[in-house]
């Protein structure tokens, strides 16, 4: 995996650590918008009228050097599947008919859990689409809501924004139906690697992995029994994003914001990804506090560095294992002197070896 992690003083954009909710400095680029317009353009639809209906310039996205905000993103999509009445933006080769992403998720209503929830989506999307390429899976300590586009039957080029966009439609709407914003622990892409301006993906707030083969958004396993609320009587697609942006406010509900425990479990998993240190002052130096504070702060929430590290520890070694990593390679990156000591850790943390872990998780 290519974990990207840039910093708010290399590229001026929000990270979990820094998380600045005014709307206006989640911006994207202007080229990659209009490239998901051209198809309705070609198609007949009149880009400046749509512009002028939101009351914003004419020639707004001409410059595709430039950026826009998210929220005038989610603005002008919204506004193109009501005036052009397809909903795929001419991705597909079977058209999106108007009304079909509020069915999608006005089902979700009717979901007790985020499994269900996830599995409703999948398989309303693989409906509409005909085609098996959204699914829900447990893998490892993870419930992961998968996206898988190398078959699907494009129209044209595909559109990376298109899906990643799609997928933070998904999360805020499950984090609407559980009152709060569900923690991630991972979103992949199959970029190469991250653009400049990528604040739809900083919204998410957690580790983004590039390149890989299929899109996911990954939630803690324990989370797939998450309670969802079934009373809502609202239209849950027509209010995605500003009750999303409420919650993200809300320092009290917003794991973004109000986890310091989390915080610095984001900066030990970042760590570990790019083989760095991982030792109280380099935690301490990365969320900007002493090391005394970085102690005084898990102690408020009923930890101490050594059982957070001991935590990460016992995750990676397990993911070690799901990417096939033997057992010398995970202990090297975890930093023990030998495999010995690493299996020991191991059935310390999961009450079996190694080898008997995978045979159990079927793991080849």
């Amino acid at each position: 995996m290519n974990y990207q992690f840039r910093q708010l003083h290399n590229n001026n954009m929000p990270t979990a650590r820094t998380l600045d909710l005014n709307i206006d400095n989640y911006r994207v680029s202007a080229q990659e918008v209009l490239s998901l317009l051209s198809a309705s353009i070609d198609a007949g639809m009149d880009l400046q009228t749509l512009l002028l209906e939101l009351k914003l310039p004419g020639d707004y996205i001409d410059d595709q050097s430039s950026t826009i905000s998210i929220n005038d993103c989610w603005r002008i999509f919204n506004a193109q599947y009501n005036l052009d009445s397809e909903e795929s933006h001419h991705l597909s080769q079977r058209p999106l008919t108007r009304g079909t992403t509020r069915l999608v998720f006005n089902n979700l209503v009717h979901c007790g859990s985020l499994q269900e929830a996830l599995n409703t989506i999948a398989n309303t999307y693989n409906v509409v689409h005909g085609g098996e390429f959204n699914f829900v899976k447990k893998h490892g300590q993870t419930l992961r809501y998968v996206v898988d586009d190398r078959n699907f039957h494009y129209a044209g080029t595909p559109q990376i924004f298109a899906i990643e966009f799609a997928l933070l439609r998904i999360h805020c709407a499950v984090s609407i139906l559980a009152n709060k914003v569900l923690r991630l622990k991972n979103v992949s892409t199959i970029r190469r690697e991250l653009p400049s301006y990528h604040n739809h993906l900083a919204l998410f707030g957690c580790k983004l992995s590039t390149g890989e083969s299929v899109y996911e958004l990954v939630y803690d396993i324990e989370d797939a029994d998450q309670s969802l609320s079934n009373s809502l009587n609202v239209d849950i697609n027509g209010n995605l994003f500003g009750p999303y942006l409420h919650f993200l406010n809300d320092k009290n509900q917003s794991p973004l914001d109000g986890d310091f425990a989390l915080q610095a479990r984001h900066v030990l998993d970042e760590h570990f990804a790019l083989h760095q240190q991982c030792d109280q002052s380099s935690v301490a130096t990365a969320l900007h506090v002493s090391v005394a504070t970085l102690r005084r702060r898990l102690q408020a929430e009923g930890l101490t560095f050594r059982a957070l590290i001991d935590e990460a520890k016992a995750e990676q070694a397990a993911s070690a294992l799901y990417e096939f990593k033997s057992s010398e390679t995970a202990a090297q990156m975890l930093g023990y002197c030998d495999s010995r000591s690493f299996k020991r850790a191991f059935r310390r943390w999961h009450g079996v070896s190694p080898a008997e872990y995978m045979r159990s998780h079927h793991i080849r």
